[in-house]
Parts: structure tokens; C-alpha cells; sequence
């Protein structure tokens, strides 16, 4: 039964998907551009070559770990909305590994920048676990304010003591030599990031799907009376559940420092961290289908560059983005409305034949 539920909410997706496209190619023509030559730009700029793979795979890493992580925790009820902060942390806590031991082996510093970045996402998150966990305090409101709190933190390490010598009073720190970045695979040009971030998701899948403590993740995100009555600890859960989290976006960040930009830079994340709820909820927080939803998403945003190539404005590209992203959230959430009433009424008429 979970399975046609789960079935039913991707077909309304992906119908929200088709009228957004629809919608689209109706303004496009209506501003005077073709809608035909800007998808078939859209769809060659995101898969259409090995290169355009390759920025797509390079753009999902850092969703997808965000996702997953979210995902993850929102499965237990939990809504983690802090994970650009904790990417900013953790790209931070990578770049501070290098700027303190810049003669590392290359693996031992990829080692101690990964531990540092997942590290550092967690410790982020720990304050808001352990308000939800001990006094009940909303971890939305406290993870979302920790994100204003995260940039200005790091600017103080661009604009002070980490900042480059040699970048022309430009507020970015030094450039990571070659023993801090990430190599690439061979023949394709993307950072091994992307395999570790596929493998990260299958194995949390696997966790959360076979192992016992998965099993009380669920348990307590489904109905949290009876994990009370099975004597789960609860709390002690949460706290795990929200720093796991917390350290996947930190993670991301790591690996975004080391295989994308190889520096810090003041806007480093164009918003990862909160594409990375929008990706947990299309994939109707399914960890495993994470990874499949961001790929597409980094598809559409790296796509909706390409398409200023036909004279499309970026403007109306971003614009194509938030169009297509509304209405597949509105046909999901419209899904899952119509199968809440369908189990609210299969649950009355249960009640009523009961008695009988």
C-alpha cells in the first residue's frame, strides 16, 4: 500500500512537472522567445554531453548530501533547516585543516579535512539537538537562525586572518595546493566526491531501511506514543538523527572546497543547503530517491544557464526554475492531501463497521 501511495505522489509530480513546462513554453512565447530551441537548450546544457554530465554530477553533490541529510532526519519529524549553515562550517573547518598544516601527505589531509568538515556540521547542529531533544524547542526556528549566524562567521576568517596575501585585497583564502584537492576520475572530469556522495546515500538508505536502529528512526517519526510505550530512547535519537545531518552538509562542504572552488569564498553556497529541502520533499523523503531528485535539479540549474545562450535573460531562466520546482511541490503536497483523506476515511469506515 506504501508503495501505490509512493507511486501515486510521483505521478502527480510528475504531471506538476509537465504543467510547469507547459506554463513555461506559454511565457516564453508570450515574451517574444521561442520555447522550442530554449528546452532543447535547457536539456543539451545539463545532459547533452559528457562535459554537460559532468557539471551536472559536480552541481548535485552538495544538494544530495544536504538532501540526504535532511531527508534523513525528516523521516524521524524532524526538519532540519540549518544545513547551509553547517555547509558554511564545514567548507570552513576544511580550509582551516589546510591553512594550519599545509605540508600534509595528500591523503592524510583529505582524511583530516573530511573528519574537520563533518565535524564541524555536526557541532553546529548539536545546540538545536539538544533544545529539541531535553526542553522541545522547534529545531526549524533554531536551525534556521544558526544560518545567520554561520556566513558572518566565516566572512570573519575572509576579511581577517585567513585572508590571501596574493588575491588582491579580495576577501578569499588561499588557494588549496594539490594535496588538498580532490583528484578526479579517470577519463571523466568530476571530482570523486560524487561516487562518495551516491555511496553515502545507498548506505543511509540501507541503514534506515535494514538495521535496528533505522527500524526506531522510523518508529519514533511514525508514531512517536508507541516508541514511547516501546521504551526507545527518544531523545537520545533525536541528538543522533539531527548531528548526523548536521554532518552531511558539513561534509558537502568539505567536498565543495576541495573539488569545486579550492578556496573560501564570501558567497560560497548559492544556496545548497535550502535546495536541499526542496530535494527532500520531491523525493518524498525517501533517502535513496534523493539522490536521483538532485541530479535532476542540478540538471535544471545548470540547464537554465545554458539557455541565456538562445537570448532567453537569466532572469526569466530563474524565474523557468522556480516555476517548474512550485508546481512539482504543489502536486506533491496535493498527493499527499488526497491520501490523507483516503486513509482518514478508510479509518472511519473501519470504526463504523466495528461495532457491527
Amino acid at each position: 500500500m506504501n508503495t501505490l501511495r509512493r507511486a501515486s505522489a510521483w505521478v502527480y509530480a510528475a504531471a506538476g512537472i509537465a504543467a510547469a513546462l507547459a506554463a513555461g513554453a506559454i511565457l516564453l512565447t508570450v515574451t517574444g522567445y521561442a520555447a522550442g530551441p530554449a528546452f532543447s537548450r535547457l536539456f543539451q546544457g545539463a545532459f547533452g554531453s559528457s562535459y554537460s554530465l559532468a557539471q551536472t554530477a559536480v552541481q548535485s553533490v552538495p544538494i544530495l548530501l544536504s538532501g540526504v541529510g535532511i531527508a534523513f532526519a525528516a523521516r524521524m519529524g524532524l526538519w532540519n533547516i540549518g544545513a547551509e549553515g553547517q555547509f558554511y562550517m564545514g567548507a570552513l573547518a576544511a580550509v582551516g585543516i589546510f591553512q594550519y598544516f599545509p605540508a600534509l601527505p595528500s591523503v592524510l589531509m583529505l582524511t583530516c579535512m573530511a573528519v574537520a568538515g563533518t565535524t564541524a556540521g555536526a557541532l553546529w547542529i548539536l545546540a538545536p539537538a539538544l533544545l529539541r531533544a531535553r526542553l522541545g524547542v522547534s529545531e526549524i526556528l533554531t536551525t534556521l537562525m544558526l544560518n545567520y549566524v554561520a556566513v558572518p562567521a566565516s566572512n570573519y576568517f575572509l576579511y581577517g586572518p585567513w585572508k590571501s596575501p596574493t588575491a588582491f585585497n579580495f576577501p578569499v583564502t588561499r588557494l588549496l595546493t594539490g594535496n588538498a584537492r580532490l583528484p578526479q576520475l579517470p577519463g571523466f572530469p568530476v571530482h570523486i566526491g560524487f561516487p562518495i556522495a551516491l555511496a553515502v546515500a545507498a548506505v543511509l538508505s540501507f541503514v534506515l531501511s535494514r538495521t535496528s536502529w533505522g527500524f526506531q528512526v522510523r518508529v519514533i517519526g511514525d508514531n512517536r506514543r508507541a516508541a514511547e510505550y516501546l521504551g526507545y530512547p527518544i531523545a537520545r535519537v533525536t541528538v543522533q538523527v539531527l548531528c548526523l545531518s548536521g554532518a552531511l552538509a558539513g561534509f558537502a562542504g568539505m567536498l565543495h572546497v576541495a573539488g569545486v572552488t579550492h578556496q573560501m569564498l564570501p558567497n560560497l553556497s548559492p544556496g545548497y543547503g535550502y535546495t536541499g529541502i526542496i530535494v527532500a520533499s520531491l523525493a518524498l523523503l525517501d533517502v535513496l530517491a534523493t539522490a536521483i531528485v538532485s541530479f535532476l535539479l542540478a540538471g535544471l540549474i545548470v540547464g537554465s544557464q545554458s539557455v541565456q545562450n538562445t537570448g532567453v535573460p537569466w532572469g526569466l531562466s530563474l524565474f523557468l526554475q522556480g516555476l517548474v520546482l512550485l508546481l512539482a511541490l504543489a502536486a506533491v503536497a496535493l498527493a499527499s492531501r488526497r491520501q490523507a483523506r483516503q486513509r482518514r476515511k478508510a479509518r472511519d469506515q473501519k470504526e463504523i463497521v466495528a461495532p457491527a
